[in-house]
């Protein structure tokens, strides 16, 4: 498990998202991810849910990030009703 200790004690950082980070995450959505979104994209989720974005630092580079935004209301048909979505993407 690992703790703040833990985090203290190598050159791993975790922190909020900054705008001059939104490059590396870039970077790293085109290489480990099959879907390349826009630089507004990761923007958007920013502006809007700023606490859920957060980025890794290993000896002060960026080198992972994950964010989170909620959506509900209702997705497409499922077995020919409305199905409610409510998921944290």
């Amino acid at each position: 498990m690992v703790t703040q200790q833990t985090l203290k004690n190598t050159n791993y950082k975790v922190r909020k998202f900054k705008e001059e980070d939104l490059g590396k995450v870039i970077t790293i959505n085109r290489l480990c991810l099959p879907e390349n979104y826009s630089p507004e994209f990761f923007l958007e989720i920013y502006r809007n849910y700023p606490e859920t974005f957060i980025v890794a630092e290993y000896n002060g580079e960026v080198v992972g990030y994950i964010m989170v935004r909620i959506e509900t209301g209702f997705s497409d048909f499922h077995r020919f009703k409305l199905t409610r979505k409510g998921h944290v993407v």
